[in-house]
């Protein structure tokens, strides 16, 4: 028994021990991770009765007068004259145009003067039913940079209700058609008040309104205990408008750069309610989160997967024991590999993580030896210097931080579904969310990952059901 103890210790002492230094640590450049731009949807919707009820107080609900004769212009001895009565405006949306319609009822006189007979009377809509008409107007409505609604409007039709003469004023005995004038003066009788409804639309605040959804946008949303995403907002831009029965709704695409914060709350403070710019197309929202991983949680993790694995060469077969990472700033990271067999010690490994996309791993596909190791082993341990062992550490050290993504995508889902005041609230769902980088410093290692969501603004409207 002594004598196999003996023997023991005499391989284990000469059995030679690598023991180099540990690399150096280089400076740190400030790292701040790149937020993306990214845009949301503002769906503002606008009652359009406010506008009709301020066109139904502008426009007359009738005009002219049956005992107004107006001299004919092509025929000095025939007068005309109209009244003419107008039901209550309705409107709809098709698209973005305002469409503004009103049924016409109207009544007509005319005198002719003969050369040598007495006057002769004529009237049409007096006695019995009034004849008809419709006018229907229309505007194109859009956002202008100053926060204003503008239209451009315009009358497309004025004419008879019906087809044929139920709705024509004809005086067969005065040889008289007097149709025509009486639609050729209710057109311009609206046409003079189209201004109304441009100043109408005009009068909306729509900049008061949004200042107060935009800072409550800049208000973190807790996600977890110290856990923030910040929605960050930048910038607006005009989107187009449409219609929904009788609500007008305008698109803005909200310009944000989104990120989950780590900690205490943050602070951001939004600047200024910018002017609107250029329509600008919503791809949906990019959010940037960076995760913090312990290197001592990655050297567990490369101990688990690689202890007890062996690396055969010629002149003998290492034994991995374990495997420790560690910061040496620069962008790299060091494994530590402590080993046992053939040779004894531990060796160092340098270079720079990279993220994995088809696994979510953490690996490092350029290691390469430290500057201090690789002297060591030229003086006599060449055989662990080559290729084949690092090639063997390149595709297997590597460790799993999709867990990341997964918390990312879970707790970004509940943010993402969050009333920001009583009458606002955000909604929206994650699309997929991706590990964009690995950025490692001497403390730590931050993994940096990428959810793409879509998301609006809901306002006004109660919450859904559950």
């Amino acid at each position: 028994m002594a004598v196999l103890l003996i023997g023991l210790a005499w391989v284990l002492w000469s059995t030679p021990r690598l023991d180099p230094p540990a690399p150096a640590a280089e400076a740190e450049p400030v790292w701040v991770p790149e937020l993306a731009e990214s845009t949301l949807k503002v769906p503002i919707r606008f009652d359009l009765q406010p506008v009709i009820a301020a066109l139904e107080g502008a426009v007359p609900r009738s005009m002219g007068d049956l005992d107004r004769r107006i001299p004919l212009e092509d025929n000095d001895r025939t007068d005309v004259a109209y009244e003419v009565r107008r039901a209550p405006f309705r409107a709809s949306l098709i698209q973005d145009r305002a469409m503004i319609t009103s049924v016409l009822s109207y009544r007509a006189r005319a005198w002719y003067d003969p050369p040598i007979l007495p006057e002769i009377r004529g009237t049409c809509g007096t006695e019995a039913e009034p004849l008809r008409a419709v006018v229907s107007a229309s505007a194109r409505i859009s956002l202008s940079s100053d926060w204003r609604l503008r239209s451009e409007g315009r009358v497309d039709h004025v004419g008879p209700l019906a087809e044929g003469d139920r709705d024509r004023c004809r005086l067969t005995d005065l040889n008289i058609d007097v149709t025509d004038r009486v639609m050729d003066a209710a057109r311009e009788a609206l046409e003079g008040h189209l201004p109304e409804i441009e100043a109408a639309l005009g009068r909306i605040d729509l900049r008061s309104r949004f200042e107060g959804w935009w800072r409550a946008l800049a208000s973190p949303i807790e996600l977890t205990d110290e856990t923030w995403l910040v929605i960050g907002p930048v910038g607006v831009h005009r989107g187009p408008t449409r219609g929904l029965g009788d609500v007008l709704i305008a698109e803005i695409g909200l310009s944000a750069r989104p990120r989950v914060v780590f900690g205490d709350r943050p602070h951001f403070e939004a600047p200024p309610l910018p002017e609107l710019g250029s329509p600008l197309e919503v791809e949906g929202l990019r959010i940037r989160a960076t995760g913090r991983a312990d290197y001592g949680a990655a050297s567990e993790r490369l101990t688990e997967i690689l202890a007890g694995r062996t690396v055969e060469q010629p002149e003998g077969t290492l034994t991995l024991e374990r495997v420790e990472a560690l910061g040496i700033g620069g962008g790299r990271v060091a494994l530590d590999v402590n080993f046992g067999g053939a040779a004894r010690g531990h060796i160092f490994l340098v270079g720079t993580p990279a993220i994995d996309p088809a696994t979510n791993e953490i690996h490092v596909p350029d290691l390469s030896f430290d500057v201090d190791t690789r002297s060591l082993l030229i003086q006599g341990y060449t055989w662990i210097a080559r290729e084949e062992i690092l090639e063997f550490f390149r595709e297997r050290a590597r460790w799993p931080v999709d867990h990341l993504a997964d918390f990312a995508g879970t707790q970004l889902e509940r943010g993402l579904n969050h009333r920001l005041t009583d009458d606002v609230r955000l909604e929206g769902g994650v699309e997929s969310v991706a590990l964009l980088g690995v950025y490692p410093r001497i403390d730590a290692l931050f993994v940096q990952a990428e959810a793409r969501a879509t998301a609006s603004l809901v306002i006004g409207e109660s919450d859904p059901p559950s």
